[in-house]
């Protein structure tokens, strides 16, 4: 696995490095940090359709969630947990998270930005997984993101979605 430092020092020209690393103070709306922790950042997602569609982007320059060492992965759980609770205070409904597993190389799983980040909208959509399951043949429930530790050593691109934080399936 590299280490954070040397993937942070690869990294010049990321725009979710340069959201990141910006003063509160210097943030235009689009980047307005809405928590964080000590490893990861809340921002609003750019160009949603859904209101309060949002991020988790990692404070380091990293692909994928698979690229964390366990404990950083407990506390994007944690994180997770808590965003899900605020969305659902405020939009009287469920969340689901998804993720673009990016390996880099053009490896990118859908995603177009090669920096670790979650995508996080209050929605009640359920069905997406069996809709998936039916287009994508290769996919499997999951008990934990801690698997995508997996994906990311054997350098498998994938698509992570989570409907709940019981209910999680990789394609």
């Amino acid at each position: 696995m590299v280490s954070l430092e040397a993937q942070n020092s690869e990294c010049n020209v990321c725009r979710l490095c340069q959201v990141v690393n910006k003063p509160k103070q210097d943030r235009e709306i689009e980047d307005t940090l809405l928590e964080q922790t000590d490893r990861f950042q809340w921002i609003p997602g750019l160009g949603s359709f859904v209101e309060g569609y949002s991020l988790i982007v990692s404070k380091n320059h990293v692909l994928n969630t698979g690229c964390f060492d366990i404990d950083i992965i407990d506390e994007l759980e944690l994180f997770i947990h808590e965003i899900r609770k605020t969305l659902r205070k405020v939009y009287k409904k469920g969340s689901i998270v998804f993720e673009h597993g990016s390996m880099g190389n053009r490896d990118y799983a859908g995603s177009c930005i090669e920096h670790h980040h979650m995508h996080i909208l209050p929605a009640d959509l359920s069905h997406v997984p069996k809709v998936l399951s039916k287009k994508i043949l290769n996919h499997d429930t999951i008990d934990s993101i801690k698997v995508l530790i997996e994906f990311n050593q054997q350098r498998i691109p994938y698509i992570y979605y989570e409907t709940s934080p019981k209910t999680s399936e990789v394609f």
